[in-house]
C-alpha cells in the first residue's frame, strides 16, 4: 500500500513538473524564441535583425512571425536590406524540449529584398561579403552562443519581390522590380546541424542566388556580374546537400518578360548547386 502510494506521489508530482514547465514556457517562450531569432540571425549577418511578433502556441504546434526586418549596413540610405510580412511554421512541440528542434514546415511569405547601389557596390553584396567565411571546423560553443539545432523537413519562400534602386541615369527609371519564383528546399538539417543563424544566412544567400538566375535584362550587368562573384566566392564545400534537387521554380511566377525565363525552367536546380556544405563554421549555436 505504502508502495503504490510513493509511486502516485511520484508520478503526480512529475506531472505538476511537466505542466509547471509548459506554462513557463508558453508565458516567456514567445520572448526566448524571438530573442533567439534576432540574436542568431544579427550575428550571422553582421547587421541588426528584428522580429515585430512571435507568437507560439504549444498546443497547436505552431509559431506565427511577422513583420522581421534586416536592416542595412551603415552607409546605405533605404533602412531595410529585407523585410518579411509573416511566416508560419509547424513543429513538433516536444521537440522544444530537446536538442534538436523537429520543424514540419516552415513557410515564408510577402518578402521583399531592396538592392541598393552605392558606387561598385551595393548593400546585398556587403552583407554577403561580412558572411562567415572560415573553412575551419565548429568551434565549440559557449553557454552564450549555443542554441538548438533545427531540422527542417520543408522549407518555402514564396512572394518574393526584388526591388533594386539603381544610380540615376538620364532617361531610365531609377527602381525596377523582380518577382522571383517561388523556392522550396527539404530535409535541412539532416546531414549537417542547422542553427538559426546557418538558417538566415541559407535563406539571404537562397534569395540571392534566385536575383543572379532571374534578373536577366532587367537589373544592371555589372550589378548581376558583382552578385555571381561573391556567391562563388562563399565557402560551399562538400558534404551537405542543402538545395541540391530540392529547389522549384513555378512557371507561373516568371513574369519578369526577360529572355533568361525559360532558361530558369530548365535549369532552376543549378540554383542551389553553389549552396552545398553552408558554412562549415557553425555560428550561435
Amino acid at each position: 500500500m505504502k508502495k503504490v502510494k510513493l509511486v502516485r506521489r511520484i508520478v503526480v508530482g512529475v506531472l505538476a513538473a511537466v505542466v509547471i514547465l509548459l506554462i513557463i514556457f508558453a508565458v516567456a517562450g514567445d520572448g526566448m524564441i524571438r530573442r533567439g531569432v534576432e540574436k542568431g540571425a544579427s550575428k550571422t549577418l553582421d547587421v541588426p535583425v528584428t522580429v515585430g511578433d512571435l507568437s507560439l502556441s504549444l498546443f497547436a504546434g505552431s509559431v506565427d512571425i511577422s513583420d522581421l526586418d534586416v536592416a542595412n549596413p551603415e552607409g546605405f540610405e533605404t533602412p531595410t536590406l529585407l523585410e518579411m510580412g509573416n511566416a508560419d511554421v509547424d513543429l513538433d512541440t516536444p521537440s522544444l524540449f530537446s536538442d534538436t528542434v523537429t520543424i514540419d514546415t516552415m513557410n515564408f511569405d510577402d518578402i521583399t529584398l531592396t538592392i541598393e547601389q552605392k558606387g561598385l557596390t551595393n548593400n546585398l553584396k556587403t552583407v554577403l561579403d561580412n558572411l562567415p567565411k572560415s573553412e575551419k571546423g565548429p568551434e565549440e560553443p559557449t553557454e552564450e552562443t549555443k542554441g538548438k539545432n533545427l531540422l527542417i523537413k520543408k522549407l518555402t519562400l514564396s512572394s518574393v519581390k526584388v526591388r533594386a534602386k539603381l544610380l540615376p541615369v538620364p532617361g531610365q527609371a531609377d527602381t525596377v522590380e523582380l518577382k522571383l519564383a517561388p523556392i522550396e528546399m527539404e530535409d535541412l538539417g539532416t546531414e549537417d546541424k542547422m542553427s538559426v543563424a546557418r538558417l538566415s544566412a541559407l535563406i539571404l544567400t537562397a534569395i540571392a542566388e534566385g536575383v543572379a538566375q532571374q534578373a536577366g535584362d532587367l537589373f544592371p550587368a555589372d550589378m548581376v556580374e558583382s552578385l555571381k562573384g561573391t556567391l562563388e566566392e562563399l565557402p560551399f564545400e562538400q558534404g551537405q546537400k542543402l538545395l541540391e534537387d530540392t529547389l522549384k521554380l513555378g512557371e507561373d511566377t516568371l513574369k519578369n518578360g526577360s529572355d533568361a525565363g525559360k532558361d530558369i525552367m530548365e535549369k532552376g536546380k543549378d540554383i542551389g548547386e553553389g549552396l552545398k556544405g553552408l558554412f562549415d563554421k557553425k555560428e550561435d549555436e
